[in-house]
């Protein structure tokens, strides 16, 4: 079983190959786009040590297989009940970026993650949980449901 852990700023290095590996992953799936990957790593990289230095309002997870090895991470944070929602005005744990190294995949590294958030989301108070998946990631979304996530928004675009 995997052993899921809160990460610090110390884990920094360790997790930059997984936190780029989103990026990369992610567009890949998109196609091809007018910008350059490069400066989205970058600017990942940046971001990552802002995502680590968070305090008790989020959370970063991480996931080590039974040998030792980084297998995945997941971000969570919070969000205040906004008094103009029509679906209720409670607090939402919002599952930000979940990964899952290639070689960790089928290791329950994923469920110890959602787990870890869900737990963590009922300890704040919060009561509903949400998550974001693009439309062509068909894997992401067999996951989440198997989760008990349910489609509940759709978002649609149109590149000029």
């Amino acid at each position: 079983m995997p052993e899921v852990t809160r990460a610090s700023p110390a884990d920094a290095e360790q997790m930059e190959p997984l936190f780029l590996g989103l990026r990369t992953f992610s567009r890949a799936g998109h196609g091809p786009q007018p910008d350059a990957l490069e400066p989205v790593l970058e600017a990942a990289r940046a971001y990552l040590h802002e995502v680590l230095a968070r305090g008790d309002e989020a959370r970063t997870l991480l996931a080590h297989t039974p040998d030792g090895h980084l297998g995945g991470y997941l971000v969570a944070t919070l969000e205040e009940p906004n008094p103009l929602t029509t679906s209720g005005a409670v607090l939402v744990g919002v599952i930000d970026e979940l990964f899952i190294a290639d070689d960790a995949r089928g290791q329950g590294v994923g469920g110890a993650l959602m787990e870890a958030a869900y737990a963590w989301f009922r300890s704040v108070g919060a009561v509903r949980a949400s998550v974001g998946a693009y439309a062509w990631n068909d894997d992401a979304i067999t996951f989440y449901q198997r989760h008990g996530m349910q489609p509940w928004l759709l978002t649609l675009r149109h590149d000029l």
